[in-house]
């Protein structure tokens, strides 16, 4: 019988959170930006998440390149989550404008 496998736990915010629990987490992901639009509460997450020790990823959340040039939210996204351990694109379908496709 092999060894439990244990994974970190962790969990993603954006400023549509408070400010959320860390204890036990092992990790959490902040929202950088929704396409060119800075998340206004990225850098208290991140700020929180590091006092905590926590490992830090960053996400964008893409919109298609009708709404937002793929250069410029690639080029806004690394810019805020600059020093983030781990970087992640958020793609799904966008509700409210054009929905990044694969190709982009």
């Amino acid at each position: 019988m092999g060894e439990a496998v244990s994974y970190p736990q962790g969990i993603d915010v954006s400023s549509h959170n408070g400010d959320p629990t860390l204890s036990g987490l092992g990790f959490l992901f902040a929202r950088a930006c929704y396409a060119t639009r800075a998340d206004t509460k990225y850098a208290r997450h991140v700020a929180r998440a590091r006092a905590a020790g926590l490992r830090v990823g960053a996400y964008i959340f893409g919109v298609g390149g009708k709404q937002a040039s793929i250069a410029s939210q690639a080029a806004t996204f690394l810019r805020i989550a600059k020093g983030a351990h781990f970087l992640a694109l958020d793609l799904e379908t966008n509700g409210i404008g054009a929905t990044m496709t694969n190709a982009e």
